[in-house]
């Protein structure tokens, strides 16, 4: 099919001669909706309609989830061509002007469509009149039902399907609501929002309404919780509440923009008297709602508005929402549509901050009241409160103000050792890169050799400036180098001045000619022409820098390998870490595992050493943020992230392992972490109902594995006591058998296939057959592993959600849109794929969506849906364990105040629990804590065809100890006894206190 040519109203456009192909709008002109896109990409090119490709193939599945027809509905572009590249947001040159310039579009709205879908940022910018607007976003427009500014149709932005297509599958939800809303505007238009914006009111008013406000809280403190926002430089622009964290600084308050009532939004200066009353609102009884209490509550304490004893009436509404439906953005204005129908303000951060700050505070009690709402309806309520609210502040934010201990000498040691061990790999990156690819600089080039004794310009800088700044941590080792920088002479093309008459090249305007006239004539003026000539140039040549892509694409294509490509945008290239790691696996050029390595000892250095540094507090300890963001309902940390430390697989010579070695215990004191042993492969074996791999998961699933690994599989008629006795002494004396087994139970529960084993861990499994030697052993000890897989896949690809109330022992749910992925096939790729399954007697795994045949595989989701129930159940579990050891306080088991009167709990790592106990209280504690952690698991009874009537789940524990977290020995742990009660501790008295002080 030849491609469209462009029309007659593409002359003059800046993609007239630039762009490829033409498409007009596709579909029936009296279509009620009108769906906009960006561009056209190379299938819409190359077929002359919009939206056949791989956009066009996720549009269509979104049509079909909502039970529409493609055919009847009006498709169009913002412009009608393909742009270099697929290049075509505000970085493109030629973004505006073609934007400006496309007449197209405008004849789609003179069909009058009764609603217009902006899909994307540029057909949001373009139908909203939005173009040159700043911080301009979809996720603060998406589901609002607005006016076309020339008052033609109704507006319902949304994402651009190619947005999913790359991977943010999470939003197709969000998507097909979008679409919902565009019915709901075509057959009711906007919805009325009655709501006033109360602006910087008189002292007088505002003195009266919280009067008002303050009696009646005080009457029914439940029924009248108040919303607070603060506005600060950080925030500028209309940031993002889930872009803003701990390490925005600023505490400097602009504003506070305050609702009692979901129709009213209230915003004061932070100054005189307005501080008074807030102070005085604040100290009234009841719940204060904040969305990003990270951020707001401790510069609300810092402005002596709050303290710290007002923790537990703050409750965060983010982490609330994020409960609700964990895989979304958590911004407000993400939020917002969903429960109310004021309509966008985000945008007018700039322009009207007064206006934009009173409609912060009237969304934030909207949006709380209706997530809020949401959860009591779906049975999560109580689970959510319990597992953020309470958790948060009576046992992660006391363990965060009592911090981790640092050794400030441990922590220089470990910082120059990674500058040694950085060091070295930068010898090996610059050894590999040949000198024919190495940057030179200036780029024109100097006109005069310099001096030998001149350092090179960018070693001066790095001395003049010191440290570059944070995420360059490795800057030292790059201003060794740059000093030693060698300077080359070469013969370079230049547009320089020549004087024809003297000959002189390389002249300046100015010239003088040598050459004068003969006797008393004046001399000639010179001739000097603008000529391409070769003339000398001196460089320094720049040693290899592996923090630039353009020099790391450089050496991929001089080594004629393929680069990856940004998930964002497929046309740019990219030397992210799975590109590395793909070149590392499939060249077996050392380059790429040395420019990995490179990286790793920059971000440890600069986030856990220099990252510690800036961070510690007069007595040496630091201060990890708790966050609830992971979607799996883990728990995690930033400023730093304490929990990735667990995640290095070096042992005692790894990364991590330098670190934990830096944390250590007060005098006094030893550290104990007590980890839940194996906890994901047991739940995988209740929620497979395999009773065996239950079983095999509580006394040594990875042994069992490696006794047939070595021949002498162990026998399953043999008692728990013998079996475990076996399992560690396999453990203990096949250590290099031990660790695949370990790397193939974990990788096959959560889906990665035998090829995908030898992919990602050939030094574990070099050969396929070795790998298919333990998924055969495997199939054997799990039989109903792999059928509840398969079975959880189909599920959550059907329902598009897994948990909620009465499926989950803590009503955690998750939503999956890509269980499945469709790839576009040509037709050459078809028929081999039909050769292909023909031969093999199996169904062939492809659908045909617009005409296209789309190959069908996992999807993004398609692993995810394994690990949900393991992971966040095993999260549940912990907090659970988490709230009855240092939140319930009439229990015997309450260990709050073991340190000196204030918590022992320094951080939960994953499935295990670090605290910090004198000496003196150290085995009561420990056995507390390990019987604790024991306790059957009320929320999740054993399956009832297992035939043990009444019990429920038990995880085991194992215990380390010791003066470092580096350096901690196992210890041995009290079983755990049905009728054990634990005693009361003792009473924390001020000697406590007065010790602190001392061993602190």
């Amino acid at each position: 099919m030849a491609k469209l040519a462009h029309p007659p109203g593409c002359r003059g456009c800046v993609l007239d001669d630039k762009g490829d192909g033409f498409a007009p709008a596709d579909g029936p002109e009296g279509s009620w909706l009108l769906l906009i896109g960006e561009a056209l990409g190379v299938v819409e090119a190359m077929t002359g309609r919009p939206f056949m490709g791989d956009a066009g193939g996720m549009l269509t599945r979104l049509l079909n989830l909502l039970g529409w027809s493609r055919d009847a509905l009006r498709i169009h572009n913002t412009i009608s061509c393909h742009p270099p590249g697929d290049w075509f947001d505000e970085r493109a040159p030629w973004y505006y002007s073609a934007m400006a310039h496309c007449p197209y579009l405008e004849t789609s709205f003179l069909a009058r469509p009764q609603v217009v879908v902006p899909m994307g940022m540029s057909a949001l910018r373009r139908v909203l009149h939005l173009e040159h607007k700043k911080k301009v976003r979809v996720q603060d427009f998406h589901g609002a039902i607005v006016r076309d500014p020339t008052d033609r149709f109704w507006v319902v932005p949304t994402y651009h399907p190619s947005f999913l297509q790359r991977g943010a599958v999470n939003l197709i939800g969000t998507v097909l609501w979008d679409l919902r809303r565009a019915e709901e505007a075509r057959d009711s238009g906007r919805p009325r929002s009655e709501h006033s914006l109360v602006i910087d009111p008189p002292v007088e008013w505002f003195r009266a309404w919280v009067s008002q406000v303050v009696a009646a809280r005080e009457q029914d403190p439940g029924a009248y919780p108040i919303s607070s926002d603060v506005e600060t430089p950080d925030k500028a622009g209309g940031r993002d509440e889930g872009e803003i964290t701990a390490d925005d600084v600023s505490y400097q308050l602009l504003r506070h923009n305050l609702a009692c009532h979901p129709d009213e939004g209230v915003t004061v200066p932070h100054a005189g008297p307005y501080l008074d009353e807030l102070a005085r609102l604040y100290k009234s009884p009841g719940h204060i709602w904040m969305w990003n209490r990270e951020y707001d509550f401790p510069r609300q304490v810092g402005a002596k508005l709050m303290t710290e004893a007002d923790s537990g009436k703050v409750v965060d509404l983010m982490w609330l929402a994020h409960f609700l439906q964990s895989d979304v953005p958590r911004g407000l204005g993400f939020w917002a549509p969903f429960y109310s129908s004021y309509g966008p303000w985000k945008h007018l951060a700039d322009d009207d901050p007064a206006t934009y700050g009173a409609a912060d505070g009237l969304q934030t009690h909207r949006v709380g009241f209706g997530v809020i709402g949401d959860l009591i309806s779906q049975g999560q309520y109580y689970y959510a409160m319990r597992h953020t609210h309470r958790l948060l502040t009576e046992v992660l934010r006391p363990a965060q103000l009592v911090g981790l201990k640092v050794n400030r000498e441990r922590l220089l040691v470990f910082k120059q050792t990674l500058v040694e061990k950085a060091r070295g790999r930068m010898a090996t990156l610059q050894a590999a890169v040949p000198e024919t690819i190495a940057a030179l600089t200036p780029k024109q080039g100097l006109t005069r050799q310099p001096l030998a004794d001149v350092l090179h310009v960018k070693a001066t800088a790095f001395t003049r400036k010191g440290t570059p700044r944070k995420g360059k941590p490795t800057a030292e080792l790059k201003q060794e180098l740059y000093a030693k920088a060698t300077v080359v002479e070469k013969l370079v093309l230049r547009e320089v001045l020549v004087c024809s008459t003297c000959g002189a090249v390389e002249i300046t305007r100015r010239h003088r000619c040598a050459v004068r006239g003969a006797g008393p004539a004046p001399a000639e003026p010179p001739r000097v022409d603008l000529v391409v000539a070769s003339v000398t140039r001196w460089f320094w040549q720049e040693p290899f820098n592996p923090d630039s892509v353009p020099q790391v694409l450089a050496y991929i294509k001089h080594r004629k390998h393929k680069p990856g490509r940004a998930k964002k945008s497929q046309s740019e290239e990219s030397t992210n870490r799975e590109t590395l790691e793909r070149l590392a696996r499939t060249t077996g050029d050392p380059f790429y595992q040395a420019l990995l390595d490179y990286r790793a000892i920059g971000k440890v250095k600069g986030t856990y050493v220099e990252g510690t540094e800036r961070r510690l507090d007069s007595e040496d300890r630091l201060h990890p943020v708790p966050t609830f963001k992971p979607s799996t309902m883990r728990l995690s940390y930033v400023n730093p992230n304490i929990t990735n430390v667990v995640a290095d697989k070096g042992g005692a010579a790894g990364l991590a392992a330098g670190f934990r070695s830096c944390i250590v215990a007060s005098p006094g004191c030893r550290l104990l972490e007590v980890d839940f042993s194996a906890i994901e492969a047991v739940e995988t074996g209740v929620c497979a109902r395999d009773a065996e791999y239950y079983r095999l998961a509580k006394l040594g699933v990875h042994a069992a594995l490696v006794t047939h690994a070595i021949g002498k599989p162990y026998d399953p008629a043999a008692s728990d006591e013998v079996l475990r006795t076996l399992f560690k002494a396999t453990k203990h004396d096949h250590p290099d058998v031990y660790e695949p087994a370990k790397r193939y139970i974990h990788g096959r529960a959560y889906g990665l296939t035998v090829a995908g084993m030898v992919l990602q861990f050939p030094h574990l499994f070099p050969t396929q057959a070795v790998a298919e030697k333990y998924a055969r052993v495997f199939e054997r000890m799990a039989p109903g592993v792999a059928a509840w897989q398969l079975a959880m896949q189909v599920k959550a690809q059907r329902q598009h959600f897994l948990g909620g109330q009465g499926d989950h022992p803590f009503a955690y749910k998750h939503w999956f849109w890509s269980v499945y992925s469709y790839k576009r096939l040509t037709t050459t790729q078809y028929y081999r794929l039909v050769a292909k399954y023909s031969k093999l007697g199996r169904e062939i795994p492809a659908v045909q969506i617009n005409g296209q045949w789309f190959k069908v595989g996992l999807g993004e989701d398609g692993k995810r849906v394994l690990a949900f129930y393991p992971q966040s159940i095993a999260a549940g579990i912990l907090k659970e364990a988490l709230l009855r050891l240092f939140a319930e306080r009439d229990s015997p088991s309450y260990l709050g105040e073991v340190y000196f009167g204030r918590t022992p709990l320094r951080a939960p790592i994953h499935d295990s629990l670090l605290l910090e106990i004198p000496d003196r209280k150290w085995d009561r504690t420990v056995e507390t804590v390990c019987m604790e952690m024991q306790r059957p698991v009320i929320e999740q009874p054993l399956p009832a065809t297992w035939g043990r009537l009444g019990e429920c789940v038990a995880i085991g524990v194992a215990a380390k100890a010791g003066h470092d977290w580096g350096a901690m020995e196992e210890i041995a742990i009290p079983g755990y006894d049905a009728d054990w009660t634990a005693e009361p501790m003792e009473e924390t008295d001020g000697d406590d206190w007065i010790d602190l002080q001392r061993v602190v």
